[in-house]
């Protein structure tokens, strides 16, 4: 339990400065983590052409999130020191694909899934600012902002989310116009509908989600007006 805390406190540093992590393991297998179990038929899919790494991590995070909100769903207690364990695992892959994504779509999906760990833990002392991070997503989601076809709706709802939960805050421009732009007529009901199929644990993200969705909705129509 005491590696898998600093492993989190390794992450938080990495995402606030762009440095490598102390705690890097040297190689990982790609083999699934977790058991399959069955998804709801809404689960969103990573593509066939993702790469294989990106696309066994992927999976393993929505078989973790949707097994958690079944355990809390059923008022069963989860066991938070395998949670721990697994989220160090998928944390030492993620960091492992760092600089192997040539397609930047996918790089957005790896950094936005370290995104995801930061939400799921905090650190000790003042919040950390995670400058690095949020400025790398917010350059590769440009970068691929011209073609609609690279993300579908709900993926990239879940990307812009995520980052604002985790490492933005509401308050990043480009953050705003995509938000103004793509989402701003959806309810905070059918914005959760479309983030739990992508991944979402609702007893983390339920509160951040709904106060960024009223946040940016705000804004939205203030803009417009």
């Amino acid at each position: 339990m005491y590696a898998d805390h600093l492993h989190s406190l390794d992450l938080a540093y990495s995402l606030s400065s762009g440095k490598q992590p102390f705690f890097q393991r040297a190689s990982t297998p790609w083999h699934p983590i977790l058991t399959a179990q069955s998804l709801d038929s809404e689960q969103y899919h990573p593509l066939a052409q993702w790469d294989y790494r990106l696309r066994s991590v992927f999976l393993d995070f929505q078989q973790l999130a949707t097994t958690i909100n079944r355990y809390m769903q059923s008022h069963v207690r989860y066991n938070a020191k395998c949670f721990q364990h697994v989220l160090s695992a998928l944390q030492s892959r993620l960091m492992y694909l760092n600089g192997t994504l040539e397609d930047p779509t996918q790089e957005l999906i790896r950094l936005c899934l370290l995104a995801f760990l930061a939400t799921t833990f905090k650190t000790p002392g003042r919040a950390i600012p995670y400058g690095w991070i949020a400025n790398q997503i917010a350059k590769t989601y440009m970068e691929i902002d011209t073609s609609l076809i690279s993300l579908d709706y709900a993926l990239r709802l879940w990307v812009l989310v995520i980052a604002a939960i985790s490492v933005t805050g509401v308050e990043e421009l480009w953050l705003q116009t995509a938000w103004k732009e793509y989402l701003m007529d959806l309810g905070w009901d059918e914005v959760k509908r479309h983030l739990m199929s992508v991944m979402w644990v609702e007893c983390i993200h339920d509160s951040p989600g709904a106060a960024v969705h009223n946040k940016l909705a705000k804004f939205a129509v203030q803009t417009q007006s």
